[in-house]
């Protein structure tokens, strides 16, 4: 998302996904930043990051995916997991501000998908956080989007409309 650096930039693209649309070409775009917590620290720019990473930086990426209904990927590293629980309040925040009313905000359950980073330094240590996060975002994305129940939930994800679907196990470790 380094072309929402400038504002410039970021309205070349805005017109090429206009210009394209128009011909019933649809530009889409999975906007692969960490969050607004963990960003700086697991992806860095080679030079300058404080001073290009700055909160208008921030500020145009989420207006411009915004804009165009783009949703955002965020990658998991064993390294961040100890800051993922608060990055992910922060995500809550921003669609919260994106989709101010309650049933378009639970309508774009999935807008930030998470995506696990496949390197060699993930331990047992960091599997343990792994799963602790992941049972913090699955009770998180319960309450927030399916008023508490795990068959709303369960219901969405795997389109089900069994009663089956009643209890969600975590997984032990």
């Amino acid at each position: 998302m380094s072309f929402c650096l400038t504002e410039k930039t970021m309205l070349v693209i805005d017109d090429y996904i206009r210009r394209f649309s128009n011909f019933d070409c649809n530009i889409t775009i999975s906007c692969s930043m960490d969050g607004l917590i963990v960003d700086k620290m697991m992806r860095p720019f080679v030079t300058n990051t404080d001073k290009l990473k700055t909160a208008e930086y921030y500020n145009r990426i989420i207006s411009f995916c915004s804009r165009h209904n783009f949703g955002y990927h965020p990658m998991i590293a064993a390294k961040s997991l100890k800051y993922q629980k608060e990055n992910y309040k922060t995500w809550l925040k921003i669609l919260h501000l994106t989709f101010p009313a309650e049933e378009d905000f639970k309508k774009n359950y999935g807008h930030v998908m998470q995506l696990v980073v496949r390197n060699n330094d993930w331990t047992d240590d960091y599997i343990k956080q792994y799963i602790d996060w992941l049972n913090f975002l699955i009770d998180t994305d319960k309450k927030e989007y399916f008023d508490n129940s795990n068959k709303k939930m369960l219901d969405s994800i795997y389109t089900s409309k069994s009663e089956e679907y009643t209890e969600i196990t975590y997984m032990p470790y």
